[in-house]
């Protein structure tokens, strides 16, 4: 299984959405997109079909998502701790974080915010009759997941290891919602996004001819 599809599957089940992929890409609400080789691809936005949308803000629950084989150890002064119990928040520490093998990540943000379309059917009723619109291929973006300073660190064919160092206050807030200003890190891994924000996760919709909605 490729890493975006472990990267979905894992997202499906903790808040029953599709993964954006890659993390941050800049997906927005009514967006066209159509899938290939397992990926979505931007191809348009309903308001180019004449149609407008109509939103609702939401925030959801922060996310800390890894897959089997990943590993975190925790070090201060030279130890490993056992958890961040002990952690002098003043102090310099630092996070080692080893991917067992290919196609492993790690996802962790602070609280998820986002918004959803909420007049769907009238865009439905807009949309399904016209000859330009491709029913069996174009999904249409109806909700979005996204956050501030996040980070998803993931391996593609090779085991890795990183460490991340900083003060204990910025490890802590890294271990707990993905921050990263002040930390340092070393190492090399595949797939690294950190301090940045963007859209994490979203939920689509086809229109089928007679105009009802067809979720996922």
């Amino acid at each position: 299984m490729s890493l975006p599809r472990k990267f979905d599957r894992q997202l499906r089940k903790a808040i029953a959405a599709r993964a954006v992929w890659l993390p941050g890409k800049p997906f927005e609400l009514g967006d066209i997109v159509v899938r290939r080789n397992d990926l979505f691809h931007k191809a348009g936005h309903i308001s180019n079909f004449g149609a407008t949308l109509e939103s609702d803000a939401h925030s959801d629950i922060s996310l800390d998502l890894k897959t089997s084989r990943v590993r975190q150890k925790i070090f201060q002064a030279g130890v490993e701790l056992p958890d961040t119990s002990g952690l002098d928040l003043a102090a310099d520490a630092s996070v080692r974080l080893e991917f067992g093998g290919k196609e492993q990540f790690m996802l962790k943000t602070p609280t998820l915010t986002g918004a959803s379309i909420q007049n769907m059917l009238q865009i439905a009723m807009q949309l399904h009759s016209l000859s330009s619109w491709r029913h069996d291929k174009y999904y249409i973006v109806e909700e979005v997941y996204g956050a501030l300073d996040w980070s998803f660190l993931g391996t593609k064919e090779h085991a890795r290891k990183i460490e991340i160092s900083g003060k204990g206050s910025g490890i802590l807030s890294f271990l707990t919602a993905g921050a990263s200003i002040g930390l340092r890190s070393s190492g090399s891994i595949d797939v690294k996004i950190m301090g940045k924000g963007g859209k994490i996760g979203m939920n689509l919709v086809r229109i089928r001819k007679n105009g009802s909605l067809n979720h996922g």
